[in-house]
């Protein structure tokens, strides 16, 4: 792996760098590096002025101009504020808050180079074989096998593009993917089940077909609360800019971690159900074939278990966190996914007005919610 660092004082990064065994790591000065216009690295480091103070002036142009096709990471100082932060973000570019001499902040850096070392191969290699594969090609059987090697990188691409590295959840633009399939999911089925008189109001006593009544009592309620519906939880960390500012962004990067783990836990929702981090410290579960008041259950459990996980800061500090909830059901007459989001998102800033730690289902709390709006 080809490694660009371009700093006067590296040496703290290259030790880290050196702890693992896959980076060839070359180091230029500002004046060399653009003099060589090293734009065929697999990955340039830039080292921000705020930790080591040797930013170049023109850092943003250069990367726009020389560097643009090679992934690029930035090195910010650990208490930078967000909106220094913006220009880097504005250009895609990753960003990684940085303390010298933390051990956390060096084994965070060694996994944050590595997913971006490892997407960087994906690439290249993938663009090898596009190019290569089929020059001087005799045998069948190598073709085969070229394909197959072919459609394993585009599969691991379409991966890597998907999921939140940090969390290990669903990205924001997989997520609202899924809210689209999930909808057409739900609209079909309430269209079937109206073809054979099971929906409406289930105090009719209208009828079911003996298919669906074989799996109407894997659930509590009726089996039109069920199918052709879904249910959006949306929720965020209580005070999270308070365990960022408290403890460093390092220690907060491993709370969202945990929430992910903790979302991904067997038992906790289903395999069905969809699980991604929506940004921040936000997170958004989608619970298939399920109504409001069902999807309160695994909800609970996921706050009680936030809030009994205790964590530790650097100076080995112990604090624990909470989780507010909001929960909304969704409604065949809303034409965007954002709708359903809204409307969740409203009952967790209901929870959040009404004292943190806790659920609130959007559909048992509108009315104080409008009231709301209208300030009254």
């Amino acid at each position: 792996m080809k490694t660009v660092i371009f700093s006067s004082k590296e040496a703290e990064i290259k030790d880290v760098l050196l702890l693992s065994t896959s980076f060839d790591i070359k180091l230029f000065t500002e004046k060399v590096y653009f003099a060589e216009n090293e734009a065929d690295a697999d990955l340039v480091i830039v080292i921000d002025k705020d930790v080591y103070d040797v930013l170049p002036a023109n850092l943003i142009t250069a990367i726009t101009t020389r560097i643009r096709k090679t992934p690029c990471l930035v090195l910010v100082h650990f208490r930078m504020a967000s909106e220094q932060s913006e220009p880097y973000k504005e250009l895609g570019l990753s960003l990684f808050h940085y303390e010298k001499g933390s051990p956390v902040s060096q084994e965070n850096l060694i996994t944050q180079i590595e997913s971006l070392a490892e997407r960087t191969t994906l690439y290249r290699r993938l663009d090898s074989y596009i190019r290569d594969s089929f020059r001087d090609i005799v045998d069948s059987s190598l073709l085969q096998k070229q394909k197959e090697e072919i459609e394993l990188l585009n599969r691991k691409l379409e991966y890597i593009s998907r999921v939140d590295h940090l969390t290990n959840l669903l990205n924001r633009r997989a997520l609202l993917e899924a809210f689209e399939l999930e909808k057409r999911r739900a609209l079909r089925n309430r269209w079937r089940l109206k073809q054979v008189g099971g929906f409406g109001d289930p105090d009719e006593g209208k009828s079911v077909s003996e298919e669906l009544r074989e799996f109407s009592h894997a659930s509590k309620g009726t089996i039109t609360e069920h199918i052709g519906n879904f249910a959006c939880m949306i929720m965020d960390i209580d005070h999270f800019k308070l365990v960022n500012d408290s403890y460093g962004h390092l220690i907060g990067d491993k709370v969202l971690h945990h929430m992910g783990e903790l979302l991904n836990q067997k038992g906790l929702f289903r395999d069905c159900d969809v699980k991604g981090r929506y940004g921040g410290e936000e997170f958004i579960v989608l619970l298939s074939e399920t109504n409001s008041a069902n999807a309160l259950i695994p909800a609970e459990r996921l706050r009680k278990l936030l809030k009994e996980t205790t964590f530790e800061g650097e100076a080995g500090q112990k604090f624990n966190v909470s989780l507010s909830i909001g929960i909304a059901e969704f409604l065949p007459e809303e034409v965007t996914s954002e709708e359903m989001i809204k409307r969740a998102d409203q009952a967790l800033y209901y929870a959040k007005e009404h004292g943190r730690d806790q659920i609130c289902i959007y559909e048992r709390v509108k009315g104080q919610l409008s009231a709301l709006e209208h300030g009254h």
